[in-house]
């Protein structure tokens, strides 16, 4: 007993070009084809800049040449029902974005600045925003949080973190920086900032600096944002205790894994539950604010996960 998975084969050759990792979607009444890596570019990874569509995934036509040239990662993702959003990088770490009402006739958008010092992970529209999934250096000693090029050594201030940008509407809005969650730590006295749970999660400890994720998938299902498996790296931890373990010299030692865990999160908390800088906030403000806005106890609020 049991099923098993049946294909038919609608064409022997397409009439676009041999490519890896060509990007497909959906759209209106068609199926788009975006970019996709010939042979000849193998070495450099760059993107064809070719688009094209078809009614039912055996007639292909060559409709148009998007704009964006040598980018050697590609992302396009429906924002909404009327439009696609489209993001690639100039080898690394720096993400144009375009829009597109049709698939074919590509603009930039007019506010629109590049992200720089991370590598896009994924890119889903849910909840009214775009939102795209990043890893990268941050400087989180003031309110701007700015990527940044990240330190040299693991003893740097600047590390490896995943966060997450997003914006309702790319034609006219730039990309917004999400910000980091916070709990209240009694023993300190004072807030901390926290880094995207999944960022390396092992038996509910909360992740150190340095941690983070890569090569995953995030996909919307009915109601929710699901983050699926990738590499991890992770700081070793003593079995018993949970403590982080240390190398000889000092440094925290790392491990690099791959995952099979899965997350679910309900997408952006609005910021303005919350109205004050996060340099201004005293317990007291905290548990108020968050009582009289029917928050949890233990969780801040922000454009956050």
């Amino acid at each position: 007993t049991g099923w098993e998975p049946i294909w038919v084969q609608v064409t022997a050759a397409a009439p676009w070009a041999p490519r890896a990792q060509p990007i497909c979607t959906s759209f209106g009444d068609q199926i788009f084809l975006f970019g996709g890596v010939k042979q000849g570019n193998l070495a450099t990874g760059f993107q064809s800049t070719e688009i094209w569509t078809s009614y039912d995934g055996k007639t292909w036509n060559m409709t148009g040449s998007a704009p964006w040239k040598n980018r050697n990662d590609l992302f396009v993702w429906k924002h909404g029902d009327d439009r696609l959003f489209a993001m690639g990088s100039v080898q690394s770490q720096f993400y144009g974005t375009w829009y597109s009402y049709d698939g074919v006739r590509w603009l930039v958008p007019a506010n629109s600045c590049p992200l720089v010092y991370v590598d896009v992970q994924a890119a889903v529209y849910y909840g009214g925003y775009s939102l795209v999934f990043t890893a990268g250096c941050h400087d989180n000693s003031n309110s701007k949080e700015r990527a940044v090029s990240c330190s040299s050594t693991m003893s740097g201030p600047y590390q490896m973190e995943n966060r997450v940008y997003y914006t309702q509407d790319e034609t006219t809005l730039p990309w917004k920086l999400a910000l980091r969650s916070f709990s209240w730590n009694d023993g300190l006295n004072q807030l901390v900032w926290e880094r995207i749970p999944w960022s390396a999660y092992t038996d509910n400890r909360v992740t150190v600096q340095g941690e983070y994720r890569w090569d995953y998938s995030v996909e919307v299902f009915e109601d929710s944002l699901y983050v699926f498996g990738g590499q991890t790296k992770k700081a070793s931890r003593d079995l018993t205790t949970g403590a982080v373990q240390h190398d000889p010299d000092g440094s925290i030692r790392f491990l690099t894994e791959y995952a099979n865990d899965i997350w679910i999160s309900k997408g952006l908390l609005p910021m303005d539950r919350v109205c004050l800088e996060k340099t201004q906030f005293t317990q007291s403000q905290i548990y108020a604010s968050m009582i009289s806005q029917n928050c949890p106890t233990n969780r801040g609020a922000g454009n956050n996960y």
